[in-house]
């Protein structure tokens, strides 16, 4: 499980170069990766961010400056699926736009739109509710 994740770097391999011991990291790819039928998935084929310790492709990781708390890096992965999301839409300014799930990703899509795209109207819908 947990596979938006951010964490320290305790041990590299030796072909990577560009992250170190110490740095700060967070994952990504992982949901677009699961889509193209790479079952490889961090926190959902194999243990994630709710590991102590987690082995991790280089592909997954993305470097965190250090002026970003881990507490902002974590939506990181979040957001760069909304992005993505909004861009294969080809959603417009001006829009009427629905969401249905105000959970994580509900709430990403909504900051958003609201600023990017200035729909005219936006509803969330949580089913659960």
């Amino acid at each position: 499980m947990g596979h938006e994740f951010t964490g320290e770097v305790v041990e590299i391999g030796s072909n990577i170069i560009d992250i170190k011991r110490g740095d700060k990291v967070c994952g990504i790819n992982v949901a677009l990766d699961i889509a193209q039928g790479q079952l490889d998935g961090m926190g959902i084929f194999k243990d994630g961010g709710f590991a102590e310790f987690v082995k991790v492709p280089r592909k997954y990781l993305f470097k965190i400056p250090k002026s970003v708390s881990t507490k902002e890096a974590v939506m990181i992965e979040s957001f760069a699926n909304v992005c993505r999301a909004v861009k294969l839409s080809n959603i417009t300014k001006n829009q009427n736009i629905i969401i249905i799930g105000a959970g994580n990703i509900g709430l990403c899509f909504l900051s958003y739109l609201l600023i990017e795209k200035t729909p005219n109207y936006i509803i969330a819908i949580e089913p659960q509710a």
